[in-house]
């Protein structure tokens, strides 16, 4: 039953994109941009009827995530896309692609979210939280916080903490935690003076954020909603940050999507470097210890297969299964560029 309503509703949708078509077709006037932003609006109405399949895609920088979605999701309208990736890991930002059924227009629709100093202060407080269950820390008057006081805090009081020794933590854990305090002072310095992001209507306006310092530091996410083929319910991909990346509200975005939101997380891998990240194993650690549900959709991918020698990922394949207790069945080991240039020359 529920199927069949799905099933219609994507058939009223394909309706209603055929009479814009039309209206675009008949008063070019109308503008591509105000069409992708009626068919925003439909998308909503949409989602809020049926929902996403919710899919978090976790990664560092250069694992090949753009290559596998694209291998992935070839026929389903994401190969044409330049999704906006960066070269510096340091300036990526949480990417919501959102796969939409049911019209062929080729516009997407793309839209920025601030983090705003709320946003930045829940940030703050979570990353607080999780350093005080690690070590003995004062934590900072969160009712008198003003940029200079928490600057004050991080150098005087928690950088200080962080620097101790720490029974059974590693110098490598608590060097993360000051470089995403540090990062954290530039960030509340960039929101104090009322910096506003330029407009993002555009995957070129997205990427030349991303490449932007403040902007950057200021970006929650961005979304991209693109026409998709060959599906029958929407999905939703969450391209997130590596969680090495210093920028705490896009770390405590992560964690919360993953906790609260994502229906399967697919965890990226490159084969050629396959030792986990102190960020990487604390969200592992986090997931099996706290997140059972959600462990069991985990998957795991280990990409360019085919230009290694593979005992250090086998050795990291063991640590999955029998230190963070991912099943096996869950494990996958890839090649998503020869993939991609074999459905690229069999398009022609």
């Amino acid at each position: 039953m529920k199927e069949d309503r799905r099933a219609k509703l994507s058939e009223i949708f394909k309706e209603i994109s055929d009479l814009y078509s039309n209206l675009v077709n008949e008063f070019p006037e109308f503008g591509t941009v105000q069409l992708a932003q009626t068919l925003e609006e439909e998308e909503k109405y949409f989602s809020t009827s049926q929902g996403f399949y919710k899919i978090a895609v976790v990664g560092s920088y250069s694992t090949g995530k753009t290559t596998l979605l694209k291998a992935l999701f070839f026929d389903r309208g994401l190969y044409n896309v330049d999704l906006p990736t960066a070269a510096d890991i340091t300036t990526q930002v949480p990417t919501i692609i959102k796969l939409i059924p049911g019209y062929d227009e080729e516009t997407c629709y793309v839209r920025a979210d601030p983090i705003t100093p709320a946003d930045f202060i829940i940030a703050v407080r979570w990353t607080v939280e999780q350093i005080v269950q690690k070590i003995s820390m004062e934590k900072p008057n969160f009712s008198d916080l003003t940029p200079t006081s928490f600057n004050t805090w991080v150098n005087e009081v928690a950088i200080p903490a962080l620097k101790q020794p720490v029974r059974g933590g590693t110098a490598a854990t608590q060097e993360h935690y000051i470089a995403e305090l540090r990062e954290a002072v530039q960030i509340y310095r960039t929101l104090d003076t009322g910096y506003k992001l330029p407009p993002i209507n555009s995957i070129k306006a997205a990427l030349d954020a991303i490449k932007d310092g403040k902007a950057s530091r200021t970006l929650r996410s961005i979304s991209i909603s693109i026409p998709a083929q060959n599906i029958t319910y929407p999905i939703q991909l969450v391209d997130l940050p590596g969680m090495d990346v210093p920028n705490l509200a896009h770390r405590q975005f992560s964690y919360k999507f993953i906790a609260e939101e994502a229906d399967a997380v697919l965890f990226l891998k490159d084969s050629q470097k396959p030792s986990f990240t102190e960020g990487e194993q604390e969200l592992l650690t986090h997931i099996s210890s706290k997140l059972y549900d959600i462990q069991q959709k985990c998957f795991f991918i280990f990409n360019k297969w085919h230009d290694t020698d593979h005992p250090g990922a086998e050795k990291a394949v063991r640590e999955l299964i029998n230190d963070y207790h991912f099943q096996s069945k869950n494990v996958f080991r890839v090649s998503s560029l020869p993939a991609l240039m074999y459905l690229e020359e069999r398009e022609g």
